[in-house]
């Protein structure tokens, strides 16, 4: 072989050895950052489980609050805008929760808030495979009052606050279409007008709040 070859021809050999090695090294890098990412737009549904403080100021009495459980499932849709996420989002609780409340003048009650529940839009930034995301809307709770008077009369009353919700959240995918989410809601009701009517202590006025730290997972149809 011609010595004017040789040079050019092991100049080449260690060109394609180099360019090799580098494909070995970049490419499983390369894969890395092109996974495809799970997509967050469409609709889901999914089970929550609460850790909930409820709060009620009542004029005249007392203030009272019971921290207890709560259960139940939700159903929404997202749409994905590139950098940003849009949802919305509803949802219906059992609380079981129940306060013991007693006037000035001796009458005893007890304050249930059995079913909850809220209608929310949701805001997030998708980061990965996970969601970081703020929440607002409209919320309300099925309240059941039962007071009982010194002599032994007493009275049911039904009503359904309304209130916002409003809160913080950050929710991940296990599966491509299993999320799992953490979140806090803050709900904070209107003025309610409490009856003791026929128990000697009238009616009163008095808000509500809830306080609630949630688990949950949803299953996307997408």
């Amino acid at each position: 072989m011609s010595p004017f070859l040789r040079k050019p021809l092991r100049l080449a050999s260690k060109t394609i050895m180099l360019a090799s090695s580098t494909c070995l090294i970049t490419g499983p890098a390369y894969a890395a950052d092109n996974i495809l990412l799970p997509s967050w737009t469409g609709p889901y549904f999914g089970l929550h489980g609460s850790l909930n403080q409820r709060q009620v100021d009542i004029r005249n009495i007392p203030d009272e609050d019971d921290t207890g459980a709560m259960y139940g499932g939700h159903i929404g849709y997202n749409i994905g805008l590139g950098p940003v996420v849009l949802g919305i989002e509803s949802e219906a609780n059992y609380s079981g929760s129940s306060i013991a409340i007693t006037t000035a003048n001796g009458t005893t009650a007890t304050l249930d808030a059995d079913w909850t529940g809220s209608l929310r839009g949701r805001i997030g930034l998708p980061i990965g495979p996970a969601l970081i995301y703020a929440t607002a809307g409209w919320a309300w709770s099925n309240n059941t009052l039962v007071a009982k008077s010194v002599l032994g009369t007493s009275k049911t009353t039904e009503t359904t606050e309304d209130g916002i919700v409003y809160g913080l959240g950050a929710e991940t995918f296990l599966l491509p279409n299993i999320s799992v989410r953490a979140e806090f809601l803050s709900i904070d009701y209107g003025t309610e007008i409490f009856s003791f009517t026929n128990t000697n202590a009238g009616t009163e006025t008095g808000e509500a709040a809830d306080r609630m730290f949630r688990l949950g997972i949803s299953v996307h149809l997408n």
